[in-house]
């Protein structure tokens, strides 16, 4: 038995499939295989270790998810396919050393792993876009509110309305914008500015919102 591995108990899985599991559930099911794979490899000390650390990346990855979506940029992306394929390679050398020491033992299936991994995605995917679909309701709601009030001449009751939207939906494209036009029916110019500029510092390449602005400034400027 080779000195480096102690007693591992013949019912190991393969870590590379363990990295293909963990980027199609949301890692977090990964580190957890991962962890009693040490522990079935015969190194039960890393397990709590690789619990932990998948824990705190899960949840950085997670908080990375909920701000930028649905905006996800390559970085995420290419980190999140990263960390799958490091997982699955960081263990790899460990599992081939006991196969190459016992050439009797294979590595176990993951099925039920796997399908269980599945179930917690599917899990978090529900509770994640079924929260977002709740948010939405109540966003459409609060536009829909200010809609009334400008409708009925109320503009500082809209107003407030989308200045406590805009703060409460900071990605809500639709809550600048109509906070832009009411202020401007409202005859305070600089303020319809500032929402627009308020928009444009969370999507930049916004060319709808950009022209706007632009008729703001410059051509009822020049009026």
């Amino acid at each position: 038995m080779n000195e480096d591995v102690a007693n591992p108990s013949g019912k190991f899985w393969s870590p590379l499939y363990i990295g293909v599991i963990a980027f199609l559930c949301l890692l977090l099911p990964g580190f957890f295989l991962l962890g009693v794979n040490y522990r079935k490899l015969g190194k039960p000390h890393l397990k709590w270790i690789s619990w932990i650390v998948g824990i705190l990346v899960f949840g950085v990855f997670a908080s990375w998810f909920v701000d930028s979506w649905p905006h996800l940029d390559w970085l995420f992306m290419l980190l999140y396919i990263g960390t799958s394929v490091a997982m699955a390679a960081i263990q790899y050398s460990l599992y081939r050393r006991v196969l190459d020491d016992d050439e009797t033992v294979r590595p176990q299936s993951l099925l039920v792993p796997g399908v269980l991994s599945a179930l917690f995605a599917i899990g978090v995917l529900i509770l994640f876009f079924g929260w977002e679909w709740y948010s939405y309701t109540g966003y459409v709601k609060r536009l829909q509110q200010a809609e009334e009030f400008y409708d009925a001449g109320e503009y500082p009751a809209a107003i407030a309305v989308m200045k406590e939207t805009c703060a409460d939906y900071p990605t809500g494209r639709e809550s600048y914008v109509m906070l832009a036009m009411l202020y401007d029916a409202s005859g305070k110019r600089d303020s319809a500015i500032f929402a627009l500029d308020s928009w444009l510092g969370v999507a930049p390449e916004d060319a709808e919102v950009k022209e706007k602005l632009y008729d703001l400034r410059y051509k009822k400027g020049s009026e």
